[in-house]
């Protein structure tokens, strides 16, 4: 009468905790930065989104800070920074060291979009693959399913249930994301052609979360056949010429 419960294997329950731990350290950074750019706009010093990555950058502006009269706060902000920019690196090299050898990872890694973090959280939130026996399995598991209702002979689909692992439902986004920024690698795969159209129909939010649903379908063929991703089957040969014309206009422009 109880539902089945699956219990991960060890290697997927210390990618768990790695990446769970990483994630804290990458919000506090954010926060941190978040304080950091609220007191240059008060003082109304200009800076950049990326222009806190850099040890120079950062001197500049604890410099500027200090003259503001801003200096323990700043110190004591920038110095945060450093501790935690230092522990997400050493976190990132122990992650990529555990992993190095994994099958599943080398697998999820040639997907365009696809970077160390989020195949090792597709891996340690999915454990065995195995255990789906299809693609819609996986995609319900992930949250990436439609809620559907039965009345009489009446069927209601409504939007995804992002039940599942929150950390998978994001990892498959964060693909999409990245698939969507390669737009030079990936413009003529047939899944970004279906991701332009109903960006511009239904929306940007609702179409990364249907490219996201697809890739899921993706990722559960391919580590269920232990290849490799394919981009030839991606292509559509009718639309490739559209897109090498597209290619040639974003090189001109870039």
């Amino acid at each position: 009468m109880l539902p089945e419960s699956w219990i991960c294997g060890e290697n997927s329950e210390e990618l768990r905790r790695l990446l769970t731990v990483r994630q804290s350290m990458v919000r506090l950074m954010v926060s941190v930065k978040n304080q950091i750019h609220g007191m240059l706009l008060s003082l109304g010093i200009e800076d950049r989104s990326a222009s806190l990555q850099s040890k120079k950058g950062r001197q500049e502006f604890l410099d500027a800070l200090n003259k503001a009269h801003n200096g323990l706060v700043a110190h004591t902000l920038f110095e945060t920074l450093e501790v935690l920019d230092k522990q997400v690196k050493t976190y990132g090299k122990e992650l990529a060291a555990l992993v190095k050898e994994d099958r599943m990872v080398q697998l999820l890694q040639t997907i365009p979009g696809c970077g160390l973090i989020t195949a090792s959280t597709i891996r340690a939130y999915t454990d065995d693959i195995k255990r789906f026996r299809t693609y819609k399995q996986y995609a319900s598991y992930a949250g990436l399913a439609p809620w559907v209702q039965y009345s009489n002979k009446t069927v209601h689909y409504g939007s995804i249930t992002k039940r599942g692992p929150e950390q998978l439902w994001t990892a498959f986004v964060q693909m999409g994301i990245g698939m969507v920024r390669l737009i030079r690698k990936t413009l003529d795969f047939r899944l970004m052609q279906r991701y332009r159209g109903l960006k511009l129909d239904k929306g940007s939010g609702k179409a990364i979360i249907a490219t996201a649903r697809k890739l899921s379908k993706i990722v559960w063929f391919m580590l269920s056949t232990d290849k490799e991703f394919d981009a030839s089957f991606m292509v559509d040969k009718k639309l490739q010429e559209k897109s090498d014309v597209m290619r040639t206009s974003l090189a001109y422009s870039a």
